[in-house]
């Protein structure tokens, strides 16, 4: 049974792929950390800049979680990484796209009912997936910056909270102000070509509506592909949930990464003009996903309920992918002391068969654990313990 980067290169190697050499040395570095980052920062950048993208992942990511993440190895020593993880899921999403044919069939029925009104001679559902994957897969954890300046403020607000003795006095609080202009803003208007053109009939029976602010996006998706509750139901509650838990200083990266891109994609499609439906479907959905990946720790517990593939096929394969990525991702501490975490790729044992994903990491309760956690988040689970 193969490691998972030996697995991993024999599939690329084997198929054509775009980037074969860029995806092949990044998996092949195994001896220096940097190298591996700057490789997985090649690798990254050139999947974004093939989708139009490169802008926002070089402010977001690049220049962002990457250099916050390398910040806070001493302020915040437990935190794993984010910049390479992105980019194994990435890969590891193509890999099982490739291998599941079940998963694909879910994709292209899925994909075909939820398109481009203005696409429906010229759609392709597997360019389709390959534009929203790599979208969802490498902006994920964008939001992650935010989510650790939260945490290192409250961290410190504790401490000097247990030694303030005035009642009068107010503790330090974290606040993020401005995200009411930011979740509404009323540009997206001009966006929309079918309302321009008065055809309502069609926008009706989408899956996808006319949105004002990037909830409206969200409940919609969340209404057709993971909660049978009404439209404004879900939207009322992803907007108050998310404005209560950033005023108190509660920052889930992963809603919060889905109102940052929608916010960076919405001018980027603004600003060159290109086919606005995309951004109320293709994007939609990828910032469906990107919030509902994290959704067990930020949805209210009457809400909660396991992802279905045949429902939000880009969903469920974010939260697999994102799950079992859990090898080479170390901790600030680890990478300070120098530990071999490098060879971590030797202890996941990774194989593909009959239509299942068999898996073992170094710790067996560990993988029965992994496995445990993904059949309480999604459906079908297709993974197995390996007996070998």
């Amino acid at each position: 049974m193969k490691n998972i980067d030996e697995e991993l290169v024999c599939f690329f190697n084997s198929n054509d792929f775009q980037r074969k050499s860029k995806i092949v040395n990044f998996l092949k570095e195994k001896k220096d950390w940097g190298k591996k980052k700057a490789k997985a920062e090649i690798l990254l950048r050139s999947i974004a800049d093939q989708f139009g993208k490169g802008q926002i992942y070089t402010e977001l990511i690049k220049n962002n979680l990457r250099i916050y993440e390398d910040a806070v190895k001493k302020t915040l020593p437990t935190h794993r990484d984010h910049f390479v993880h992105s980019a194994y899921v990435y890969l590891l999403g193509v890999y099982i796209f490739n291998k599941d044919s079940d998963y694909q069939q879910q994709v292209e029925s899925n994909f075909n009912s939820n398109q481009p009104l203005t696409k429906k001679n010229g759609f392709d559902w597997r360019k389709e997936f390959e534009f929203r994957w790599t979208i969802t897969s490498i902006f994920h954890d964008l939001a992650y910056p935010i989510e650790i300046l939260a945490k290192q403020i409250n961290d410190y607000q504790s401490k000097i909270d247990r030694r303030n003795k005035s009642k009068e006095e107010k503790s330090i609080g974290f606040d993020l102000f401005n995200f009411e202009e930011m979740i509404s803003f009323e540009y997206l208007q001009p966006l929309d070509p079918l309302l321009q053109q008065q055809h309502f009939k069609m926008r009706e029976t989408s899956q996808y509506i006319y949105a004002d602010n990037v909830f409206d996006i969200l409940a919609c998706n969340f209404q057709f592909k993971f909660l049978n509750y009404g439209y404004e139901t879900i939207h009322k509650i992803l907007a108050d949930k998310f404005l209560k838990k950033v005023k108190s200083g509660e920052i889930d990266h992963g809603i919060m990464g889905s109102v940052i891109l929608a916010n960076w994609v919405h001018d980027l499609y603004l600003n060159n003009k290109w086919d606005s439906e995309v951004f109320y479907c293709s994007i939609g959905d990828c910032l469906g996903a990107i919030a509902l990946h994290t959704c067990q720790l930020w949805l209210p517990d009457l809400f909660k309920r396991k992802i279905v593939m045949a429902k939000h096929p880009l969903a469920y394969l974010l939260v697999l992918c994102d799950e079992l990525q859990d090898w080479q991702r170390p901790s600030g501490e680890e990478i300070l002391a120098s530990s071999n975490f490098m060879d971590s790729t030797r202890y996941f044992k990774l194989a593909w068969k009959d239509k299942k994903i068999f898996i073992n990491y170094r710790d067996k309760q560990k993988t029965r654990k992994k496995i445990e956690d993904l059949k309480k988040r999604i459906d079908p689970i297709k993974v197995e313990e390996s007996k070998a």
